[in-house]
């Protein structure tokens, strides 16, 4: 009896382990089965954003000057992302380098030509912001407080993605203009600190993106995670420092699980998320040192230029640098 009653102790503990694994193996693909909705999500509106970003058709000046301030164009209904199907798919028009830089140098980098990339990369990144499902239970305060210290990264991080994209050395655009260029005239060039600033932040800068050879998933999990956390801004409520670490902490997830998931060992996989989450630490270097650049420029090159240029809902950005 003694015997039959200790195999039947036995028989049911590898039941109960049949069961467990099962049962954890329904659970880790019902897992797989959210990230993919969640990344394929963000994939979307990566694929839209690129797009406008890529088209040869530009933001008209009724769009652009229909928002009054940093705060209207966060907090209203409208998406540029949401438009994406008006923006042509032809290949961008190519950039008139030799012209572009002789305007500069004449007029300066302002009045030369007003700078529509910077200016819808910023309105791109305003969609972005607004697509993420988070940032809809968050108060309009907060969002404007939150997206005005995310504007720089979120340029920074985006321009620096695509250009290593196109395998080029510098920050460059999809028609072929390099910013760096922009700045390499003499009217500025003679200044020995610009020529610093604007081989560290252009080239110098991307130098851990070309390494690291980020793909779209992990491109778009990185920008959750950027507009998620709250490292960059102050003045938040409480409700959004909770949110916004919840919604963060289910990005980064997602994030180690694809990195494990995609990686042959487990050791790899660690070491792919630890880089990853490295970039993130760069890209707060890279905002510090565009605000530098910028307040330099403004007060010793630019003197006005660029409030002139930037539309208001977009300025407010630099004024706070």
């Amino acid at each position: 009896m003694k015997k039959e009653r200790v195999g039947m102790m036995k028989k049911t503990q590898n039941n109960l382990r049949k069961k467990e694994k099962v049962g954890s193996n329904q659970i880790i693909r019902c897992q797989e089965v959210v990230d993919f909705n969640q990344i394929n999500f963000l994939l979307k509106i990566e694929e839209n954003f690129s797009r406008i970003r890529s088209s040869p058709t530009q933001l008209p000046d009724a769009y652009i000057n229909q928002f009054t301030s940093l705060e209207h164009l966060v907090n209203c209904s409208e998406n540029l992302l949401a438009t994406a199907q008006k923006f042509s798919t032809l290949p961008p028009l190519p950039w008139q380098g030799e012209r572009v830089q002789e305007l500069v140098q004449k007029s300066g980098f302002f009045s030369a030509e007003k700078p529509m990339y910077r200016i819808l990369d910023h309105f791109l990144s305003a969609a972005l912001f607004k697509s993420i499902p988070g940032m809809a239970s968050l108060c309009p305060d907060d969002k404007a407080t939150l997206f005005r210290s995310l504007a720089m990264p979120l340029c920074g991080f985006i321009s620096a993605f695509f250009s290593i994209l196109l395998q080029s050395d510098t920050v460059i655009r999809p028609n072929g203009l390099m910013p760096f260029w922009y700045m390499n005239v003499p009217r500025y060039t003679f200044d020995r600190n610009v020529k610093v600033f604007i081989t560290n932040m252009y080239c110098n800068a991307l130098k851990p993106f070309k390494q690291l050879q980020m793909n779209r998933e992990e491109f778009v999990l990185l920008l959750a995670i950027l507009i998620t956390q709250t490292s960059f801004a102050s003045n938040l409520s409480r409700f959004a420092h909770v949110h916004l670490y919840k919604e963060c902490t289910m990005y980064t997830a997602i994030l180690f699980r694809l990195c494990l998931r995609s990686r042959h060992t487990l050791e790899e996989g660690l070491c792919r998320f630890d880089d990853l989450l490295r970039l993130l630490a760069h890209v707060v270097w890279m905002t510090d040192y565009y605000g530098t650049f910028a307040v330099y420029m403004d007060v010793f090159h630019f003197r006005g230029e660029r409030k002139a240029a930037m539309p208001t809902s977009i300025y407010p950005i630099y004024s706070n640098k």
